[in-house]
C-alpha cells in the first residue's frame, strides 16, 4: 500500500506541474494578446482562477455569481466602448485640425508659387527687352564697322 500511495503522490505532483505549466503558457498568451499597445495608456492582466464544483453547493449561490459577472462585464464593456468613441472622437478631431493646417499650407505653397511665377514673367520680359537692346547695338555696330 506505500507504494501505491507513492505513485499517487507523485502522479499528483507531476500532474500539479503540467496543470501550471499549461495555465502559464495560457497567461502568456492572454498577456501577449491583451498587452499593452503602443497607442494604448494601459495594459490587462487576465487572472484565471480554477472554481471547484461541490455538489452541497446550492445552484442559485452560483447564478447569483454568474449574474454579477456578466453584470460586470457588460459595465466593463460599455465603459470600454464610450473610452474608445472618446478616443475616435479625438482622432477624427487631430485629423480635421492635420487637414486644416495641410490646406492652409498649400494655399501658402499656391501663393508662393505664383508670386514666383510672376517674377519670372517679370524677369524674362526684361530679359527679352535687353537681349533686343543687345540685337540693336550689334546692328548699329555691324553698320558702323561697313561705313568705315
Amino acid at each position: 500500500m506505500g507504494d501505491s500511495y507513492g505513485k499517487v503522490l507523485e502522479k499528483r505532483i507531476i500532474t500539479d506541474s503540467l496543470t501550471r505549466l499549461d495555465m502559464i503558457s495560457e497567461a502568456a498568451t492572454f498577456l501577449e494578446f491583451l498587452s499593452k499597445k503602443k497607442f494604448l495608456k494601459r495594459g490587462f492582466l487576465v487572472l484565471c482562477e480554477s472554481l471547484d464544483s461541490n455538489d452541497d453547493d446550492d445552484d442559485d449561490n452560483g447564478c447569483d455569481d454568474w449574474e454579477e459577472m456578466v453584470i460586470t462585464l457588460k459595465n466593463f464593456i460599455k465603459k470600454s466602448e464610450e473610452v474608445t468613441q472618446k478616443e475616435i472622437n479625438t482622432l477624427q478631431q487631430s485629423v480635421a485640425r492635420i487637414e486644416e493646417k495641410r490646406k492652409a499650407r498649400e494655399e501658402e505653397l499656391e501663393g508662393k508659387i505664383n508670386g514666383l511665377k510672376s517674377e519670372f514673367e517679370i524677369m524674362n520680359e526684361k530679359t527679352d527687352k535687353m537681349f533686343a537692346l543687345l540685337v540693336e547695338m550689334k546692328q548699329q555696330f555691324d553698320a558702323e564697322q561697313i561705313k568705315n
